[in-house]
């Protein structure tokens, strides 16, 4: 018995079937998107959702942030895409429904980035980044360097202490030279280096906002007469 076909973008690639062919497809979404392609309609959403989908690299950062459990407004936040075009892009390229369970989805995934030449190399990445930690670890990466972007570093810290207590438990029976103990010990280091630099945001964080309350308690400037000096003194 052959295992249950999934086609999470069937949409997808029945509108480029259907593109080829010049046919009008059945379904109603996919012949409204056709319908925006052949230029019968406009709609500058599905434009921009189409103009994601053609770039692969694109395309399988938005299935990486889909497969790993994200809403359409989490990426919608974490890429600054509309999330009236994240929808489009979720309907064109990750039917949730072909999923009826969580194994299902890992399943696809796991096919996904294993197989040849489908997938662009960070396009691979970022599924599996998502699909081992969830997507708030691809949030977090596409924030890096946004000063506006609130970080749960804990929540950060506790993806890597549980890799490594499964790293560590697959350790156990394996000599102390193998590559699962070398590894689990890496992920141990980067434990304590997160733990640490947490431990350093947080007082430099009460110290930012005490310096802070300071500046504000204080006056912008300071007359002559109260630093206690005379004019003349000053200008002559």
């Amino acid at each position: 018995m052959k295992p249950r076909s999934i086609e999470p973008e069937w949409r997808w690639r029945t509108l480029l079937k259907m593109i080829e062919k010049g046919h009008r497809p059945k379904d109603p979404y996919v012949a409204q998107v056709y319908d925006v392609v052949i230029g019968n309609t406009q709609d500058e959403e599905i434009v921009y959702a189409l103009d994601l989908v053609r770039v692969p690299e694109h395309k399988e950062t938005l299935q990486a942030f889909f497969l790993g459990g994200a809403s359409d407004q989490d990426v919608c936040d974490a890429l600054d895409i509309t999330v009236t075009v994240v929808e489009h892009v979720h309907k064109l390229v990750m039917d949730e429904n072909q999923f009826r369970n969580k194994l299902e989805r890992f399943t696809y995934a796991k096919d996904l980035v294993e197989a040849e030449d489908v997938l662009t190399e960070r396009g691979a990445d970022y599924i599996r980044m998502s699909m081992l930690h969830g997507p708030d670890i691809l949030a977090q990466h596409f924030h890096l360097g946004n000063e506006e972007i609130k970080v749960d570093v804990k929540k950060l810290v506790g993806h890597f202490i549980e890799t490594a207590y499964y790293l560590s438990a697959n350790a156990r029976g394996n000599s102390i030279t193998s590559e699962t103990v070398k590894q689990s010990r890496l992920w141990m280091l980067d434990i304590l280096k997160y733990a640490e630099a947490h431990s350093e945001l947080q007082s430099m964080g009460n110290a930012t906002s005490d310096a802070l309350l300071a500046i504000e308690e204080r006056k912008a400037t300071v007359s002559v007469e109260e630093l206690g000096l005379n004019p003349d003194d000053i200008y002559h």
